[in-house]
């Protein structure tokens, strides 16, 4: 049976969009949806639903045969709820590329769509805000394209944790971005590169940024010029991570417990542009087995020696600079 002949056969006694949308001046301004949406959908429609400004929590959770969404009509939407595709296990592809005006999107966005191969966000040029488990365990998702997000402010917790087969992100368009929360993208495994350097307002990187992240090679963090602080386990057990380049970070002040502990490919590291550092946490990079020197300056060795017995004179050559 076509995913259309399964949507039609479902829609009369399941969706009625009209119905479920709050009138005002005879048109719909929202979709909200409780429980009528049956779980066993194929195929969802919206190309009648042009007035609608707001999507509320719940859009199509726990739709498992869910496998087509047109909501390319849905130019004039602002906000989309909690839980908006979570758990539609069957769903590969979608394109929000047509929600041009779209500001914000909340948390659980399409938490466990663990088919999804694809996503277009290229129209979200508006959206300035996404909330905690953006995709979370989108396990099948091998690339995704963030550079069309222009005025994106704030990205929640768990953006990406545990999409696992995920090769590529393109973050390059950021410019406004300032924060990202916890668990950033925690056990994304097959990842082996990133580039940040288009992250120029960024200011805060939170805990485990990119704990477990055991295919990363290299990590670019020159262009990240407003960042003043480092969250706790930053790259913990990155264990393939070759090479770190940190010499834009002029303004950081702070990088707290366990930096890059576990980082056991790394033979060097240079912390020689970190100017305003005055705060490290503990091991700051224990168990990185192949470190063999760091390049800092004197006052800063003296920070990294009583923090991190690891680190002293015996294991570590030092080149001193400044």
């Amino acid at each position: 049976m076509l995913y259309k002949e399964k949507y039609l056969k479902y829609k009369k006694k399941y969706i009625d969009f009209k119905k479920q949308s709050i009138i005002k001046g005879g048109k719909p301004i929202y979709y909200s949806n409780d429980k009528n949406i049956h779980p066993g959908i194929w195929y969802v429609d919206l190309s009648d639903q042009l007035c609608i400004t707001f999507i509320k929590d719940n859009f199509c959770k726990g739709c498992t045969k869910l496998r087509y969404v047109n909501l390319s009509p849905l130019s004039n939407v602002i906000s989309i709820g909690n839980h908006f595709m979570s758990d539609c296990k069957s769903l590969t592809s979608i394109d929000l590329s047509g929600l041009t005006k779209l500001e914000t999107i909340d948390d659980r966005f399409m938490l466990g769509c663990k088919s999804l191969t694809s996503i277009d966000l290229s129209g979200l040029t508006q959206l300035n805000n996404i909330d905690e488990l953006f995709m979370y365990v989108c396990i099948s998702l091998t690339s995704i394209d963030l550079s069309g997000l222009i005025k994106l402010n704030t990205i929640g917790d768990r953006f990406m944790l545990g999409c696992e087969s995920l090769r590529s992100i393109n973050l390059s368009g950021l410019t406004k971005l300032e924060t990202i929360g916890d668990y950033f993208m925690w056990e994304c495994t097959n990842l082996k590169s990133i580039d940040l350097s288009g992250l120029t307002q960024f200011k805060n990187i939170c805990k485990c940024f990119m704990q477990d992240c055991t295919s990363l090679t290299s990590i670019d963090l020159s262009g990240l010029t407003e960042l003043n602080k480092i969250g706790s386990g930053f790259m913990v057990g990155c264990k393939s991570l070759k090479s770190i380049n940190l010499s834009g970070l002029t303004k950081l002040n702070t990088i707290s417990d366990s930096f890059m502990g576990g980082c056991r490919s790394l033979t060097s590291i240079d912390l020689s542009g970190l100017t305003k550092l005055e705060k490290i946490g503990y091991d700051f990079m224990s168990d990185c087995t192949s470190l063999t020197s760091i390049t800092c300056s004197q006052k800063l060795k003296k920070e990294l020696i009583i923090s991190n017995s690891n680190l002293n004179e015996k294991t570590i050559k030092y080149i001193i600079t400044g």
